[in-house]
């Protein structure tokens, strides 16, 4: 799906400067207008404010080796093993062969238990 936007056109219709952020009043104004193409622009950019534009982009983290992971463990005291290791690990993605993977179901199961 394309986008055919105008851009700077809601700037030009509210009479604010480019570069400048348009006022919330001056938007709220705009999408209860009587001009049915002002409502549209002015509630397409409502909708995208709440977007994440990719300005400061989240790094992504490295994935930590078995080795790491247990040097990790030891130096913050977390038992090998215990839910706070298990939760830990799968966090960092760290897929151990000891470990038996539980099903959905047995794990649905599990929670009801407690």
């Amino acid at each position: 799906m394309d986008l055919h936007l105008k851009k700077g056109a809601l700037h030009r219709t509210l009479g604010v400067k480019k570069g400048e952020k348009i006022p919330p009043g001056a938007l709220y104004n705009a999408a209860h207008s009587e001009n049915p193409l002002e409502r549209k622009r002015a509630q397409f950019a409502i909708n995208a404010k709440k977007w994440h534009h990719g300005g400061a982009k989240s790094k992504k983290r490295k994935k930590m080796t078995v080795a790491e992971d247990k040097a990790y463990d030891r130096k913050h005291g977390i038992k090998e093993g215990s839910k706070k290791d298990i939760k830990l690990d799968r966090k960092r993605g760290i897929k151990d062969k000891k470990r038996k993977s539980i099903s959905k179901p047995d794990m649905m199961a599990m929670k009801r238990r407690r």
